[in-house]
């Protein structure tokens, strides 16, 4: 029994590591995308976002936050919900304040699964 829960614990850690590996990688490929992305969950909680959102949106950490302390925009805000209530890809065209300017964003809202959860 002994061996068998040995077996068991390096069987998760190997598991656990590679999982923080893949991660990691994937986060460093979002960093190096030049658009702003973020991710969020089904409360509108901010999971992950990359320094070009961090940038754009005048923000220093966004992660924990709600999608709406960080993005005070209606028409972006009413993107990312209609997407969580439909599942369903959501294009728009949005334009913002940012650092003083106004932009125009292609704004692309994609539900991703995670588990059984959609995000």
């Amino acid at each position: 029994l002994e061996d068998a829960l040995r077996r068991i614990r390096q069987r998760m850690d190997t598991h656990f590591r590679s999982e923080r590996r893949d991660r990691a990688e994937l986060e460093a490929v979002l960093e190096s995308v030049v658009a702003p992305i973020v991710a969020v969950d089904l409360k509108e909680e901010v999971l992950f976002c990359n320094s070009k959102f961090r940038e754009d949106f005048e923000v220093a950490t966004a992660v924990g936050s709600r999608l709406a302390e960080v993005v005070r925009d209606s028409d972006v805000l009413a993107a990312f919900r209609w997407t969580l209530k439909y599942i369903d890809l959501q294009t728009t065209e949005v334009e913002i304040l940012v650092r003083g300017e106004n932009r125009i964003y292609t704004l692309d809202v994609q539900p991703l699964k995670v588990g059984r959860e959609s995000v």
